[in-house]
Formats: C-alpha cells, sequence, structure tokens
C-alpha cells in the first residue's frame, strides 16, 4: 500500500501508539523516525494480532515524521524476515481455518481466499528456507 502522508495531533507531552499491519504476504521492512531506522527498537504484538510491527513515541513534544516500508515476503508469517520453521508452525496451527475460526491467521493465507489450505501450503514449501528481500 502506498498512500498519502497521514498527520496526527497530540497533546503536548503524550504518548502515541503506532502498529503498522501490512497487507498479506507483506512483511515490515524497515520504519524510519525523523530518517534515522528504528527498526531495532520495534515491538511485536501477538501473532493473531494482524499487526507486524508497533512502535511508541513517547513525551512527544515536537513534530516528527514516521515512515513504513514493507516487502513482498510471501511465508514469512511471523515477520521476522526469514521462512523457516517459526513460520511453519504457526501455519500448522492454522492451516483447516476460514477467517473468523479461533486458529485464523490472515498472513498463512497466502493466495487470500479467505481461508488456509493446500493453495497455501503449496505457496509456503515453494517459498521455505529462503529470505526475504
Amino acid at each position: 500500500w502506498v498512500g498519502e502522508p497521514a498527520y496526527f495531533s497530540v497533546v503536548d507531552g503524550a504518548d502515541y501508539p503506532f502498529t503498522f499491519s501490512p497487507n498479506p504476504n507483506y512483511s515490515v521492512e524497515d520504519v524510519l523516525l525523523d530518517g534515522t531506522s528504528i527498526y531495532s527498537s520495534l515491538t511485536k504484538p501477538g501473532t493473531n494480532s494482524g499487526a507486524d510491527r508497533a512502535y511508541t513515541l513517547t513525551t512527544v513534544t515536537a513534530d516528527h515524521a514516521l515512515e513504513v516500508h514493507f516487502v513482498s515476503c510471501p511465508g514469512d508469517i511471523n515477520g521476522d524476515k526469514a521462512r523457516g520453521m517459526p513460520d511453519y508452525n504457526l501455519f500448522k496451527s492454522a492451516y483447516g481455518s476460514v477467517s473468523g475460526d479461533a486458529n485464523w491467521n490472515s498472513r498463512a493465507d497466502l493466495n487470500q481466499d479467505g481461508r488456509v489450505g493446500m493453495p497455501d501450503y503449496s505457496l509456503f514449501k515453494s517459498n521455505y528456507g529462503k529470505s526475504c528481500p
């Protein structure tokens, strides 16, 4: 997704939380705060939250620019920029689910048809072990 800049007003001195939720088959590649990468300081929300990474601007007293870069990475279900056993375990947990099920994980629905099944497994298998760009 590429969009127009968004502007937010916050109370002087307040904290402002952000979550970054890429479309399926995408991961957060980098996050820049005022032109400097803050990727290593991002937090990882719960697996089924839909968010890939989160960050909180604390004690905001000035204007800031927050820029998020996404990268296509089918099969990177946990958002760590690699496709391996942790992703397989998440995929296996979601296998057979449809949107709305308790074990649903939208990041495991690689073909985006609303269910996690064999077509998704084929896509996952073809990318397994590969790093993301």
